[in-house]
């Protein structure tokens, strides 16, 4: 009957358009009524329709034309599908539940607009990611207003452990405060809390999603300062890309999906290798100074098939990496193994989903403490870290045109030993535990067509205790927020949110000193929670190919974790993780993005965050080390029918390395290029230089002087199929 119906309206359509019809379901085939569809033709002006009540829609479009499909509802992820003419139809267009948030699409096709909501929340789609001059992941998102890690280093060359992601000035230790997840699943190491960005193959990227501001009442306590999510591709076809250039980088990324009757077979693998560069600065480099590289392969897997109703699926991967940290002795070392099932359905209305999930991992650490000539090196430390974590989550979903719901239960328990002791000689184990368990309520209503109130609280155990000892320290935590974004005119909102968030102490917080370079950080099993309060706003104009987004915000954090330091000499800097008191963090954020024709597109943002210590440890009116007060970036793009080309331009202010705000670390700029050239509908070859001016830029001190990535070039290919 949807068949016939779709068929009879298609024959009333004029000859020069053609009309694309199809339907919108839940994972488990129930029609989703009143979702937006909205049409991208190439060349066009965009076409926008929504869904009937059996799910079904129409809309016209121009004969000839590539289409860009986007599909959004109520309380579901958007769904984007490119639509080629010889594509067979009607559509089928399954909708996943998601978590209820607002979203800005950062595209590489000049049809699309980057700033579309005045939501501080950011998404890149896969071919800007694709088309971007840098190489991974954390350097491609940087240039999103308020994103930074604990240092500027690449994650190419940097140890792992001080990728620790931050948004808003929310910095002071390695700790990430910021949740990072790739389709559900947490990227932060359940040991640390910083991420392997390297752990997802790049081909099998669909988007990103980078959302500012506390929201542990969604994702808990690693989401602090916000919340990254990464989607990647759940559709038939295959990808590849290879590349490689200076340094003795060289990458090869592949994913690949098929399917067999109603199952999804879904492959992605990658592997990557590179000599990296000297890192210590040159006028204080010695013989012993080598340089820091990196090599890793990571793999996913996955089977999904619609069973009595029921989506069900498993997904495993697998992740090792080697890295050398700049001098012969010291590396690190990680395996990661994961696993993952899950089941989907329909009930009371709505949508249901299920995960469960395993996660096996090993990690090693090599220390060193270096000559004041650096002409050699001294082993002191070698770290070996078991970590077993489980976790389950199950959510409720339910979407209607004028409101959204969303009620979710998760917990997860994190078993971790950790070995440590002199290269010589004996090591003492150190065996720990956390558990967390949280259940979840959001809510979205429309009362009038232009005006929505988002609701949402959170409450969340959290348990710690070293297994060895029995002690334990159990605490609960009532996380709420609200927000309200009201739509001025067709042209103008305006969004405002409160809210509150927390981030409990990692193990590796409570129990693993480290050293880098001269600086030792001590470990301190007295550790407490950190918690924010925040408030922020938001101003989104639009005018033909104009849009504009203006966000201010406050945030104050108490009982932050600070590396506070407590002895300091030319030899020796010895510092502790404390609860050291108050953070003020304020800022203002703006985005802008021109698209005067379909050839080109301009961008550009900009971030203002003011971040100081407020009380507490002597550091009253210091600047919270790693947060610049500027963050700047540019770029220009162009694309015709088989040439691209595109230039960005970054640029970081000056900010410190330690809470006494006695090592500064320079203001710096990158300028990056990519150009590319379609020999085929399906193959790219491109060429891409980052820091094409080969400008030298701050990245730690230690207290030597260490420095970021040098020009650095790469030619490629990306196949698709």
């Amino acid at each position: 009957m949807v068949a016939a119906t779709l068929l009879l309206i298609a024959l009333q359509i004029p000859g020069d358009v053609r009309p694309i019809a199809g339907t919108i379901v839940t994972p488990s085939g129930v029609p989703v009524a009143g979702a937006t569809v909205i049409a991208h033709p190439a060349g066009h002006p965009e076409v926008e329709t929504m869904s009937r009540s059996d799910g079904t829609f129409v809309l016209h479009a121009p004969v000839g034309a590539s289409l860009l499909l986007v599909v959004s509802a109520q309380g579901f992820a958007d769904s984007t599908v490119r639509l080629r003419g010889t594509d067979a139809l009607p559509l089928e267009i399954r909708l996943s539940p998601r978590g209820i948030t607002e979203t800005i699409t950062v595209s590489a096709t000049t049809d699309l607009l980057r700033v579309t909501t005045p939501v501080s929340a950011t998404v890149v789609d896969r071919e800007s990611l694709a088309s971007s001059a840098a190489l991974t992941i954390d350097d491609q998102l940087r240039s999103i207003p308020g994103f930074s890690l604990f240092r500027r280093s690449s994650s190419r060359v940097a140890n792992p452990t001080t990728q620790g992601v931050t948004l808003r000035g929310l910095a002071a230790s390695g700790a990430s405060r910021t949740a990072v997840f790739a389709d559900g699943v947490s990227l932060n190491d359940p040991f640390g809390g910083w991420v392997y960005w390297d752990r997802i193959p790049a081909a099998a990227i669909d988007r990103i999603e980078v959302a500012r501001g506390g929201s542990s009442d969604l994702h808990g306590s690693d989401a602090l300062g916000g919340a990254i999510r990464i989607s990647t591709s759940n559709s038939a076809g295959a990808r590849l890309w290879l590349d490689g250039g200076s340094h003795g980088t060289a990458r090869l990324s592949a994913y690949g999906g098929r399917e067999f009757a109603e199952w999804t077979l879904l492959g992605a693998l990658e592997t990557s290798t590179s000599d990296g560069f000297i890192v210590v600065a040159p006028e204080s480099r010695g013989s012993i100074d080598v340089p820091a590289f990196a090599e890793y392969t990571s793999g996913a897997a996955s089977l999904s098939a619609p069973i009595a109703g029921i989506d069900l699926g498993i997904r495993g991967s697998y992740f090792t990496e080697d890295r050398g940290n700049g001098t012969p002795f010291q590396s690190n070392a990680t395996i990661v193994r994961h696993v993952t099932g899950s089941a989907r359905g329909a009930a009371w209305g709505g949508a249901w989903a299920f995960h469960a999930s395993r996660t096996s991992q090993d990690y090693d650490q090599t220390f060193s403490a270096v000559s004041a000539d650096r002409a050699s090196e001294r082993p002191t430390t070698v770290q070996h870290v078991d970590v077993a974590s489980s976790g389950a989550g199950l959510e409720w979903i339910r979407g209607g045109d004028r409101y959204g719901a969303l009620v979710s239960l998760t917990m997860r328990q994190v078993d971790a030993d950790l070995f440590q002791g002199p290269v010589s000689g004996e090591m003492t184990l150190t065996p720990a535990r956390q558990r967390t368990g949280a259940a979840s309520i959001q809510g979205s209503l429309q009362p009038y067509d232009r005006l929505t109130v988002g609701l949402g609280v959170r409450t969340e155990a959290w348990q710690s205790e070293r297994r060895d000892a029995g002690d334990d320290r159990t605490l609960w935590r009532v996380l709420p927020r609200a927000s309200v974004a009201w739509k001025l005119t067709d042209e103008m909102s305006l969004r405002t949110a409160i809210h509150r968030a927390y981030r409990a102490p990692t193990i590796n917080e409570l129990y693993r000193p480290f050293r880098v370079g001269n600086v030792i950080t001590n470990e301190n099993d007295e550790l407490g929670p950190e918690e924010s309060l925040g408030l922020e706003g938001a101003l989104f104009a639009r005018r033909g190919p104009t849009a504009v987004r203006l966000a201010a915000f406050w945030t104050r954090l108490t009982d932050a974790i600070v590396n506070v330091t407590l002895e300091s000499n030319p030899s020796l800097i010895v510092r502790q993780r404390q609860n050291a008191g108050r953070i003020r963090s304020a800022g203002v954020e703006l985005e802008a993005d021109v698209r005067p024709t379909r050839h080109f597109s301009f961008t550009a943002s900009a971030a203002w965050i003011d971040s100081v210590f407020t009380g507490g440890a002597g550091l009253d009116g210091l600047r919270v080390p790693q947060v610049p007060e500027w963050q700047v970036s540019a770029g220009v793009q162009g694309t015709w029918t088989r040439a691209s080309l595109s230039l960005d331009w970054q640029f970081i202010g000056e900010q410190f390395d330690d809470d006494r705000n006695e090592f500064p670390l320079d203001s710096s700029s990158m300028f990056n290029g990519r150009a590319a050239w379609r020999v085929r509908r399906t193959i790219e070859l491109f060429a891409a230089v980052e820091n094409m001016l080969d400008q030298e830029q701050d990245v730690g001190r230690t207290p030597i002087r260490t420095i970021g990535i040098p020009r650095t070039a790469r030619v490629g290919l990306r196949w698709t199929h």
